[in-house]
């Protein structure tokens, strides 16, 4: 049991990290449902192999990357437009991947079951070999991240890699955790921070300590841990948000 908890609280810290990193970056560039939509399709593609295919986990993982990354350089391609139609154009692709995922499964014997792990797969499970190949991938694209930032005059590839590297990001942790637990980890904490005008550092220790404290609480209560996480993390941010919201108001104005 200690093994698996400690195991549990392992990756979350992995995950926040990584994903604070791009949760500030979306909210950089006003696209905080890219995150959702791109992690749908991603689930687009498991549910594809899994109904249709019978496949090695590597390959399904490629599969699933690839419509993950259309989803991102669709994203990318539209990151011009006006934010107001950028949001829903974003929402109305998340609303897309969702539907497809469930025609899709809908052909599967083991829908249901398929459906409540792309949403949110069991962190419990995840294995130290996972975790490790997890850890390895993670800072491979924050050296990558890092080094073509760096270069110059290249905007437009920038852009391009970003999304590339948010797609490689995002189907690995779909596979580990499901789409809820994925969103909930980039946006709950990087918007607490940005709430309390924090960086980066603040999200990793506030989004480490509120997934401590679900994985807790989900031992206790016996509750389904990413769900869990999700929850905690939407109601703490939520009522920081209220709590907050005349200081913003004021800055604002």
């Amino acid at each position: 049991m200690t093994d698996i908890f400690i195991q549990s609280l392992i990756i979350c810290i992995v995950l926040v990290w990584i994903h604070s990193y791009f949760g500030f970056e979306i909210v950089k560039r006003g696209i905080i449902f890219a995150d959702i939509a791109i992690a749908q399709f991603v689930a687009v593609g498991l549910a594809f192999c899994t109904t249709f295919l019978n496949l090695p986990n590597i390959t399904t993982y490629l599969c699933s990357f690839f419509f993950g990354l259309i989803a991102a350089l669709i994203i990318s391609f539209a990151s011009n437009a006006p934010k107001n139609f950028l949001e829903a154009f974003i929402g109305t692709l998340y609303a897309l991947g969702f539907s497809l995922t469930i025609i899709i499964l809908s052909k599967n014997p083991h829908g249901i079951e398929n459906i409540i792990e792309f949403t949110t797969n069991d962190i419990l499970f995840v294995t130290r070999e996972q975790i490790f190949h997890s850890i390895i991938f993670y800072l491979i694209i924050g050296f990558l991240i890092h080094f073509f930032n760096n270069l110059h005059n290249v905007e437009e590839l920038k852009n391009i890699l970003f999304f590339t590297f948010f797609a490689l990001v995002v189907s690995t942790s779909v596979k580990l955790v499901g789409v809820l637990v994925v969103f909930s980890l980039l946006v709950s904490p990087t918007f607490v921070a940005c709430v309390f005008k924090k960086d980066l550092l603040f999200a990793v220790i506030y989004g480490t300590t509120t997934c401590l404290l679900s994985i807790i609480i989900s031992f206790l209560l016996d509750l389904p841990t990413g769900f869990t996480i999700v929850f905690i993390n939407s109601v703490l941010a939520a009522s920081i948000f209220i709590i907050q919201i005349k200081n913003i108001t004021s800055i604002k104005n």
